[in-house]
């Protein structure tokens, strides 16, 4: 099978960093590139992850690219990453995304026409719905994925999901765009959190486009691992800690609320309007073949092909810029 390597910039905490390294491990990975991003002394080395320090001497090492924002910093550790990956693929993504298949990913990487240099996934979000601890980190076992006709979204976002659909973008509050893989024996301009670009041409191509076997490929995103990480990140980005310069308007918008409902003491009930289901919101959205729910899912992690256990809708989603 296709070996790959992972490779993402974070700043997390040593349980969530060794959770990201456990998952792609056993999805199979033979490498996995942490640059981390805050002190070195934060959080101690994490057995299986190849660390770089986020530093003054990786800066100067690509001292051609801007140091601007959070964006700007995940290009550097990219491309300083491409060349040290030794095997033929590698994953780009972050602490919060986990990618998942009933399928091998390695032997669906098999699978892959040589003309294609890069594939993409589109986003799945975690959220906590019947049956899940709220409390629980990483206690969301559903995933609602975005909807791809814009006129059903305009009609029924509002009567799913009230007056929070209004800060969301296709269904999702976090991104659309998805993540991606690129083969690591090609030259690139650009390596970007959703996208590759080789001169002015996106080379990344939808996974879901390639092959009926990639059916049922996402990235898992959870964009709220859990109530005090969800606050921690809204934190620094309110403080100007992290410099997000990607975030859309809706997203700007939903951070301007966290910040009013940290400052009144009402994070708790603005973060179940964002990520909680009710029984009947996932019933209509799991009827329109926007939702699905999958339980256990960092056990069912695995380096081969274990049996589909499940069906879900089949999207045909490019990825785009967030």
């Amino acid at each position: 099978m296709a070996r790959f390597s992972v490779v993402a910039m974070m700043r997390e905490s040593s349980d969530i960093v060794r959770r990201f390294v456990d998952y792609y491990q056993a999805l199979g990975a033979s490498e996995i590139f942490i640059y981390f991003n805050g002190p070195p002394d934060e959080i101690p080395l994490i057995p299986g992850a190849i660390r770089t320090n986020c530093d003054a001497d990786l800066w100067a090492r690509h001292s051609d690219l801007p140091l601007e924002t959070l964006e700007d910093r995940m290009r550097i550790c990219y491309r300083d990453c491409h060349p040290r990956c030794t095997t033929g693929w590698l994953l780009v993504c972050d602490a919060d995304e986990f990618v998942f298949s009933d399928r091998s990913l390695g032997a669906l990487l098999d699978t892959v026409p040589d003309e294609v240099d890069s594939v993409g996934f589109p986003t799945a979000e975690a959220v906590w719905g019947p049956g899940d601890d709220l409390d629980e980190p990483f206690g969301s076992t559903y995933f609602r994925v975005p909807w791809p006709r814009d006129m059903q979204w305009r009609l029924l976002r509002r009567p799913i999901y009230g007056s929070v659909s209004a800060l969301m973008r296709s269904g999702l509050l976090g991104h659309t765009a998805g993540k991606h893989m690129i083969r690591t024996d090609r030259s690139y301009t650009l390596v970007g959190g959703h996208r590759t670009m080789r001169g002015d041409e996106v080379v990344t191509k939808p996974a879901s486009g390639l092959s009926k076997l990639w059916a049922g490929t996402y990235v898992g995103h959870f964009d709220a691992i859990g109530l005090a990480r969800w606050e921690r990140k809204w934190t620094f980005r309110l403080q100007k800690e992290v410099v997000a310069s990607g975030m859309g308007r809706l997203r700007r918008e939903q951070m301007e609320m966290v910040g009013e409902a940290l400052a009144r003491g009402e994070a708790r009930a603005l973060f179940r309007s964002f990520y909680e289901l009710s029984s009947v919101q996932y019933h209509a959205l799991s009827l329109l073949g926007h939702a699905f729910r999958r339980e256990n899912f960092f056990e069912r992690a695995s380096a081969v092909a274990p049996e589909v256990r499940w069906t879900e809708p089949r999207l045909q989603t490019t990825p785009t810029p967030s």
